[in-house]
């Protein structure tokens, strides 16, 4: 049997090419882990981002809706309303507007389409909720709009 003599610069060899092998091991895997990282950075900033900036646009339009409705109800002794009116309808066009621009570019997944399928729902109710409180608004009658802002 022949005895394999490692002399001391096949050593230093040896334990160089291991230490060069596993820098170019962790080398590759942070150039990975970066990689997934920027796509995900990317991800946030392209999609996420604009579509929480959409829904709290979406979330003002609703409340200056709920605003025109109560300067309605407060201002329900005027005889020209086209102005509160107008103000009321603008803010519910543009909270559809904005719900179907998200609706169109800035749906995420499944999940996030059923939510907002939810929230339109929600806010068809909210508007069937109103028609007696506008009328009582309109007609001036105050016990009306007390009435429909009993129940919730």
């Amino acid at each position: 049997m022949r005895k394999v003599i490692m002399t001391i610069t096949k050593r230093l060899i040896l334990t160089l090419s291991l230490a060069l092998l596993a820098l170019i091991f962790v080398g590759f895997t942070g150039l990975n882990q970066l990689s997934r990282a920027q796509a995900r950075l990317d991800l946030v900033q392209t999609r996420l981002v604009p579509s929480i900036a959409g829904l709290n646009e979406a979330k003002g339009y609703l409340a200056d809706s709920r605003l025109a409705g109560y300067r309605l109800s407060v201002f329900s002794n005027l005889a020209d309303k086209t102005a509160l009116d107008k103000a009321y309808n603008d803010a519910h066009a543009k909270f559809d507007a904005v719900i179907a621009t998200y609706e169109k570019e800035r749906v995420f997944d499944d999940t996030d389409r059923k939510l907002l399928e939810a929230d339109k729902a929600n806010m068809a109710a909210y508007r069937q909720a109103l028609i007696p409180f506008l009328a009582g608004a309109h007609a001036g009658d105050m016990d009306a709009v007390r009435a429909t802002l009993m129940p919730g």
